[in-house]
């Protein structure tokens, strides 16, 4: 049976549309999470194995005997390739600074909203519109698609400096994080591999079983005279 208390609530048609839209953007924004998510345990997966090849070689020529040689060697090797991964766009980043001095020198003005500007390069939606939100058991959610805002995108050639410092300053963002993100994943990769490349264990181990495969009955094995 329905509880009574469900029978009494009554939902309009907008209160329904408005539910639907929140379950899609919901749907939605849980794709998006599993989409990066996936995007982030592939590159920590990929970081993973250049930081197990940075160390291969060292590992097997016994270069590194120990957990703590091992953890000084990797954290040096890590420190640098960070090094090398970071100052690529670190310059990006120098770049677009200069380039940002350079257009608000030119226009005079160094109060300007360099990403606002660049967003007239996209859609706008008005969500201040009528009938784009309503009220459903309190809560402000979407009733409807909000209409574009006239005039966008467009493009002002006034503006083209901060278009071209907003990509350069996005493009250095996204790739230091991605570097940084890879270090972490090294670091990872390092504590991990220092457990299990020297570890020893006794599970499963049984000196009696060792004894009978080492001196196998009927088995002659030199003595000192016969070695000389």
């Amino acid at each position: 049976m329905i509880p009574s208390f469900l029978i009494s609530v009554s939902l309009s048609e907008s209160d329904r549309r408005a539910l639907i839209i929140v379950a899609i953007i919901l749907l939605i924004l849980f794709l998006l999470l599993g989409l990066i998510g996936m995007l982030i345990r592939y590159i920590v997966g990929k970081q993973s194995e250049v930081g197990e090849s940075m160390m291969y070689d060292v590992v097997l020529t016994n270069v590194v005997t120990s957990p703590k040689q091992f953890r000084k060697l990797a954290y040096k090797k890590n420190g640098r390739l960070l090094f090398k991964q970071t100052w690529k766009p670190v310059l990006v980043g120098i770049l677009a600074v200069l380039c940002w001095l350079i257009s608000s020198g030119v226009r005079n003005d160094f109060t300007a909203d360099v990403f606002g500007e660049f967003s007239e390069l996209f859609f706008r939606w008005d969500f201040q519109a009528e009938g784009v939100t309503t009220k459903v058991f309190g809560m402000t959610v979407l009733a409807d698609w909000p209409p574009l805002v006239e005039g966008y995108p467009k493009f002002e050639i006034g503006h083209l400096g901060s278009y071209i410092t907003a990509i350069l300053a996005i493009i250095a963002i996204a790739w230091y994080l991605l570097s940084c993100q890879g270090y972490l994943a090294r670091l990872v990769m390092i504590e991990v591999r220092v457990r299990s490349v020297f570890h020893k264990s006794l599970k499963d181990f049984q000196a009696g079983k060792l004894d009978s495969e080492l001196f196998k009955p009927g088995q002659k094995y030199p003595d000192k005279e016969e070695k000389k």
